[in-house]
């Protein structure tokens, strides 16, 4: 059923979902919320960011560093006290935010994780974030977390079932979410179309945004063999909000997103090609391992800075 390519942990996670086929719940459609799918409209340019890391909640506030705005891990904060909110909610006070979740497992077959919601919406309420954001991916099956993003099966059944889960997801949250593409290390049998269709024609039926991380596409079509150009030209630019920029460890035969590493030449390369296709785009940094002084992560931020500024369509407000 699986073509697998590396990381053997994903293989009895994978063949859990496998058993069970894809139900779809029942929410209201997506077209029934009053909810704009013109970005222009729902959604600002933020400009150049970063994700928010422990190792740095000091400085921030200390040093009011050139930053656009932050994104956090939705997850790190899903709690009612302590320190790190302390944290988050003096650095909030000077920066735009975005909320970025780990646990949605949007493509799971288990029901929809009303509780995570629940807690996902107060701290929205909270935070007030310009959006939310999650994986196009399923995390758990029967209740066990496998700890990973894993991909979906890009077949009509798994488009239909990942869509109705995502109008649910809005509905409750009351918003439109950002759903990101995923590194991936295996294939299935029975996928019928190409992963770039499947994000595109989820992102369409569902009246949601993608974070287009380009990482990602870099590392999948490195694993896969598929072209990164063709992945770009394949998606709606009136649906991408956000990219992703980030690090990861190339073994030679195969590449592992693993955020510890500065940004390749080869993913600038493609950033500039999307700035090509997509016009400006918020754009923000993402380093989870290794973390280097703030400082560095800031001069690696001016280079998408840099980049963006040889094309004139990044003047464009939208």
């Amino acid at each position: 059923m699986l073509q697998l390519l590396l990381k053997p942990v994903l293989i009895s996670a994978a063949r859990l979902a496998l058993n069970s086929g894809p139900t779809t719940p029942t929410s209201s459609s997506a077209n029934g919320r009053n909810l704009s799918s013109n970005k222009k409209n729902a959604k600002p340019y933020l400009g150049f960011g970063l994700g928010l890391r422990t190792e740095h909640f000091q400085e921030v506030i200390d040093s009011e560093p050139a930053v656009d705005w932050f994104e956090i891990i939705s997850e790190n904060f899903m709690v009612k006290g302590g320190k790190p909110k302390y944290y988050l909610h003096k650095i909030r006070e000077r920066y735009p935010m975005v909320m970025h979740g780990v646990s949605l497992s949007i493509g799971t077959t288990d029901p929809i994780n009303f509780d995570y919601l629940r807690s996902l919406k107060t701290l929205a309420n909270e935070v007030q974030p310009e959006w939310l954001s999650d994986h196009l991916c399923w995390t758990q099956h029967g209740g066990i977390n496998s700890h990973d993003l894993l991909p979906l099966p890009y077949t009509e059944e798994a488009l239909e079932h990942v869509s109705a889960r995502i109008s649910a997801t809005q509905d409750f949250l009351g918003q439109q979410i950002l759903i990101e593409n995923v590194s991936s290390y295996l294939t299935y049998n029975d996928s019928s179309i190409s992963e770039w269709e499947f994000l595109s024609a989820v992102a369409e039926k569902a009246d949601c945004l993608i974070l287009l991380d380009l990482n990602n596409i870099y590392v999948s079509a490195r694993n896969h063999g598929f072209n990164t150009e063709e992945y770009l030209n394949g998606i709606d630019p009136a649906r991408v909000q956000q990219f992703h920029l980030a690090g990861h460890t190339d073994y030679g035969d195969y590449v592992i997103d693993t955020h510890d590493h500065d940004v390749v030449d080869s993913v600038w390369d493609l950033y500039a090609k999307a700035i090509l296709r997509f016009g400006p785009v918020s754009t923000m940094i993402e380093r989870d391992d290794n973390i280097p002084p703030l400082a560095d992560l800031i001069s690696e931020l001016d280079m998408a800075r840099a980049i963006a500024a040889e094309n004139p369509l990044h003047l464009q407000v939208r």
